[in-house]
């Protein structure tokens, strides 16, 4: 059975293993929110994230990544893992292209590296990553 793993050279065995139960994973992207807005990473914050404050205090928080300023590009780098530029398309992703997505033709997901280790995946919500817009 060949497996693709995600992030390259990061072994999943332990992730898929009998013995070990895997963890829930939860990833929220949201567009317009920095860390200031968030009271699991700021404490104080002008507006109280209590259910988010209490899931990250079950878990794990990121606190040091980097993404496109805009939310387009932001989406693409979250599931493809890959900067941006690197895409299809040479100039990025931001406007509706006849190329279609910014994804390369074969080019993996991060929801395909989750379904590989055993998940179910779904995402919701906004999921514009470029692409045509159709005309009426």
């Amino acid at each position: 059975v060949e497996r693709t793993v995600w992030p390259p050279g990061h072994d999943t065995r332990a992730m898929t293993s009998l013995s070990t139960p895997r963890p829930n994973v939860l990833i929220i992207l949201a567009d317009d929110v920095g860390i200031g807005d968030i009271s699991a990473y700021t404490p104080g914050a002008q507006v109280a994230t209590p259910a988010i404050s209490s899931l990250a205090g079950m878990g794990m928080r990121f606190t040091h990544a980097h993404g496109h300023r805009t939310c387009a590009p932001s989406r693409y780098e979250l599931l493809s893992g890959s900067y941006v530029y690197r895409g299809k398309e040479p100039g990025g992703m931001w406007y509706l292209s006849p190329a279609g997505s910014q994804f390369r033709p074969g080019q993996r997901s991060i929801a395909a590296a989750f379904g590989d280790a055993g998940y179910d995946t779904i995402m919701l919500g906004k999921t514009g990553i470029g692409g045509v817009m159709e005309q009426s």
